[in-house]
């Protein structure tokens, strides 16, 4: 169902904003000016001024003195911290959720691991089914906060990820935690899930 709630300018324009750094267009360490932006994504000054401050409180870009905004360059520590706190969020999120699932979603779950095998799928697109088929689990739970929490931690180190999921062997590697993953859903079984998802984001953290 689409999201019919109205939004304002800068809603639209930090989504917009948002999109281009999460799809990797714009890249860690660029420099983003104001100006450009308004005219890049067609909005004026004042939408991209209140867009940038929600991405910062976001933590998708910073405000730096002398050198305006930028998307942040995140060292091992880090993307170490981050992933740590998602690990523990997410484990609790993915044993409720896998308790949850209704046979629709199996069935779901089952198409997007079954899209994801396909070798030649494109890396991006890949990305984005992977990040639904992890959603489906983390909704399922029915935990509103964990969900954004773990939404707002992936944002930090989607381009990271981004760069990784390039490998194939990596993909591969990525879909039999999956496979593990699907098998803990289908048997309803919290336990596991609760085990194997943080295991497949401590692999993913390893491959970057």
């Amino acid at each position: 169902m689409k999201d019919l709630r109205y939004r304002t300018m800068p809603e639209i324009a930090s989504q917009s904003i948002k999109r281009a750094i999460l799809e990797g267009k714009i890249k860690p360490g660029e420099q983003l000016r104001q100006d450009a932006l308004a005219s890049r994504f067609g909005f004026s000054r004042s939408p991209i001024r209140e867009a940038l401050l929600c991405l910062e409180a976001a933590g998708l870009v910073t405000f730096e003195p002398h050198r305006g905004v930028t998307i942040p360059v995140l060292n091992v520590s880090e993307l170490q911290e981050i992933f740590d706190l998602w690990i523990l969020i997410e484990g609790k999120a993915a044993a409720s959720g896998a308790c949850n699932l209704t046979a629709a979603d199996i069935e779901n779950l089952k198409g997007l691991y079954k899209e994801m095998n396909d070798p030649d799928r494109d890396p991006a697109d890949w990305i984005d089914l992977n990040k639904r088929f992890h959603e489906m689990i983390y909704h399922a739970s029915a935990k509103r906060s964990f969900c954004r929490a773990i939404s707002n931690l992936a944002d930090r180190v989607d381009p990271y990820i981004r760069i990784s999921i390039q490998d194939l062997l990596v993909r591969k590697s990525s879909q039999r935690e999956h496979k593990a993953i699907l098998s803990a859903c289908r048997e309803r079984d919290g336990k596991r899930g609760f085990r194997r998802l943080p295991r497949h984001t401590i692999a993913a953290f390893s491959g970057i």
